[in-house]
């Protein structure tokens, strides 16, 4: 029973570090693979990745591309 809060304070603070800034290069790729973007992860809100590029500051529907990267796999975390 004593391990309830400290999971659900785990998956907390995660989940913080989803919605805020997770800084760490990241390739976004298109769903079919035709195309990629590689930037630092700026943060992830509202269903969308937010990158710094080479070109400049980029919005991604998470549900229509891949995120590929360590900073992806600490937004997978917090989704579950």
């Amino acid at each position: 029973m004593a391990l309830k809060p400290i999971i659900a304070g785990l998956f907390g603070a995660v989940s913080m570090l989803a919605t805020h800034a997770t800084a760490g290069t990241v390739t976004i790729i298109s769903e079919d693979g035709a195309k990629s973007i590689s930037g630092e992860l700026i943060s992830y809100t509202d269903g969308n990745y937010v990158i710094n590029t080479a070109i400049g500051e980029m919005t991604f529907a998470s549900n229509t591309v891949i995120c590929e990267g360590e900073s992806c796999l600490i937004i997978v975390m917090a989704k579950r």
